[in-house]
């Protein structure tokens, strides 16, 4: 009989879609409610947990090591072993400042596409400013 026990206690409302990169040896895993993606070690360490602003529906790994996330219709190339500093002057909103200036993150978009159009190509936004819809925020649960 195979003795079966859990990597991590991540606290996923509903976590699925489990792939595994053996080029890391790390597992990646959605919580579906929460839209995050965890990394997991094979000792149970959580290396790693991207939060995202829509449901994933479905993500896998490319040959590159780079996670393709879908979410309806939008698709998020995303590199989780990229490393960047947060600046305000990077961050595409109107404020002039962010709590987080200078703060070193793992993890970064690298391409998305919105209804099929580019938003973000490399890193770089190449979408046209203003052409988003607002989605109002729900209630914070918790």
């Amino acid at each position: 009989m195979i003795a079966f026990r859990p990597l991590a206690a991540l606290g996923c409302q509903v976590g699925e879609s489990p792939v595994w990169d053996e080029r890391r040896d790390v597992l990646f895993v959605c919580d579906v409610i929460a839209h995050a993606i965890y990394r997991i070690a094979l000792d149970g360490t959580v290396e790693g947990k991207w939060r995202f602003d829509q449901t994933i529906g479905s993500f896998g790994l490319t040959e590159s090591g780079r996670l393709v996330v879908a979410h309806g219709r939008d698709i998020v190339l995303f590199d989780p072993e990229a490393t960047r500093t947060l600046r305000a002057t990077d961050l595409h909103h109107t404020s002039d400042y962010t709590p987080y200036e200078g703060l070193a993150v793992r993890g970064a978009v690298r391409d998305v596409l919105v209804r099929g159009a580019d938003v973000i190509r490399g890193g770089t936004f190449v979408g046209r400013r203003g052409a988003g819809q607002f989605i109002e925020r729900g209630p914070i649960a918790g």
